[in-house]
């Protein structure tokens, strides 16, 4: 269980630019709960390239910044399993998406940019309630990717 996030430059003959993706690995010892609401203390890590330029050749991008940013925080993410939805928000990075089972597929929004979020609810190894995800997306100025992974806060 967990998550890994590659952002790297890709540059040959006829292109020079920047990817992001996202991998999760979402397979849990057992599920989630699936009644109730359960919020989950959550750190998330994000790399973003930003300052992105069209190649004057119009084959990809290219950043003056070779230097990734890379950004870390704590985001409370809170699951309502009645109503399918898991949503959270921090100064940077806004999380909304729905409930199927103990996967769910949303929006990560990242300094004002939506991103693709896909993750998983359940129980791990240690017998912890788990929330782990990911998100990417790219535009022509910035590409970024991200991860994050809590335990349910105890009361």
């Amino acid at each position: 269980m967990g998550y890994n996030i590659m952002l790297g430059k890709v540059t040959n003959d006829a292109f020079d630019g920047y990817a992001a993706n996202i991998g999760l690995d979402t397979d849990f010892i057992s599920p989630a709960p699936t009644t109730g609401t359960v919020t989950y203390r959550t750190y998330y890590h994000v790399f973003e390239m930003t300052d992105m330029t069209e190649r004057p050749d119009n084959f990809g991008f290219y950043s003056d910044d070779d230097n990734p940013f890379v950004a870390n925080g704590r985001i409370d993410i809170t699951a309502d399993f009645d109503d399918g939805e898991v949503t959270g928000t921090s100064e940077l990075l806004n999380v909304e998406a729905m409930l199927n089972g103990h996967d769910f597929v949303g929006t990560a929004t990242w300094r004002g940019v939506d991103a693709e979020l896909r993750g998983g609810v359940g129980r791990d190894s240690d017998g912890s309630n788990t929330l782990i995800g990911g998100f990417h997306a790219s535009t022509p100025e910035t590409v970024f990717a991200g991860g994050m992974s809590g335990k349910e806060q105890q009361p």
